[in-house]
């Protein structure tokens, strides 16, 4: 039985930011194009920025705009073909202590 998103919302941030996320609906696009506007003039370019810009991106969305962006990381397909295959995870919030001093070859999106 495959996981939904709203299941792992509320399994790695809580029941309350599944519920908002699950519920929002962006009335126009707006927001998104001002706020990537703002992190790209902020965050430098670099290869493998995926990481920082999904971040700061989420982050200027929901500070801005009150809208509840959540940064995803791990496999990436699109129209079915593996972009970036993510051989091991991350450690999770919970885990208190861990140093992740490898290369990590995910993907990170919001």
């Amino acid at each position: 039985m495959k996981t939904s998103i709203k299941q792992l919302v509320a399994r790695h941030r809580g029941v309350d930011e599944a519920s908002s996320f699950s519920s929002f609906e962006l009335s126009s696009p707006q927001p998104l194009i001002e706020s990537a506007k703002k992190v790209l003039s902020i965050v430098p370019p670099s290869m493998g920025a995926c990481v920082t810009l999904s971040a700061a991106w989420a982050q200027t969305l929901r500070d801005d705009y009150g809208i509840p962006a959540i940064v995803v990381a791990g496999d990436l397909k699109i129209l079915g073909k593996r972009i970036f295959k993510c051989k091991k995870n991350l450690p999770e919030a919970g885990a208190n202590g861990q140093i992740i001093n490898q290369k990590w070859d995910g993907h990170c999106w919001i």
